[in-house]
């Protein structure tokens, strides 16, 4: 991410060292969400899902 952000503008080091921390720690949080995906395809489309 650092290599997205433009120095011309503002600082951005520090932001940017914080926003990777935060998208980490977003990945954690959701990957139960991941490993929980066909469920909730069941649910969002249930004629969609191979029951077997």
């Amino acid at each position: 991410m650092k290599q997205k952000l433009s120095t011309a503008v503002f600082p951005s080091e520090q932001f940017a060292d914080k926003l990777n921390i935060l998208a980490a720690d977003f990945r954690r949080r959701f990957a139960d969400f991941e490993a929980q995906k066909c469920r909730f395809q069941l649910l969002s489309n249930p004629f969609a899902v191979d029951v077997e």
